[in-house]
C-alpha cells in the first residue's frame, strides 16, 4: 500500500513540482492552499507525511502544525516545514511541532533522504 502524502504550499508552482517529484517516487500526494485548508484534508485523508509551507495567507503553517497537533490521529505524524525564512521561521516551527525543517527553494536531494527517513520507502 502506497503511503500520502500531504503537500501544503500557497504557491501553486511549488505545489505542482512537490507533488511531481513525490508521486514519481511512488507516493499518493494531496494538496493543500493553505494552513485551514491543510488541517482539514489532513483530518480527512490521515497522510502519512506532511510536507508545509510556513508562509502562507489566511492560516501559516505555524498554527496550522499547532492545530494538527492538537487532534489524537495527527499528533505524531511527521511534519517537515518548508521555509525562505529560516531564522524567524526555525524555531517557531519546532516550537510549533514540527519534525524537520527545510529552507525553501527545495533541494530534492535533501528532501528525498528525510522523506525516506519517516517513511521507509
Amino acid at each position: 500500500m502506497s503511503k500520502t502524502i500531504l503537500v501544503v504550499d500557497d504557491e501553486s508552482d511549488s505545489r505542482e513540482v512537490l507533488k511531481t517529484y513525490l508521486e514519481t517516487r511512488g507516493f499518493d500526494v494531496c494538496v493543500a492552499e493553505d494552513g485551514y485548508e491543510a488541517v482539514q484534508k489532513a483530518l480527512e485523508e490521515r497522510p502519512d507525511l506532511v510536507i508545509m509551507d510556513m508562509a502562507m495567507p489566511l492560516v501559516d503553517g505555524i498554527n496550522s502544525t499547532r492545530t494538527m497537533r492538537q487532534h489524537d490521529e495527527l499528533r505524531k505524524t511527521p511534519i517537515i516545514a518548508l521555509t525562505g525564512f529560516g531564522k524567524f521561521y526555525t524555531p517557531r516551527a519546532f516550537e510549533a511541532g514540527c519534525t524537520e525543517v527545510l529552507s525553501k527553494p527545495v533541494n530534492f536531494l535533501s528532501l528525498g533522504p528525510i522523506v525516506t527517513k519517516h517513511l521507509g520507502h
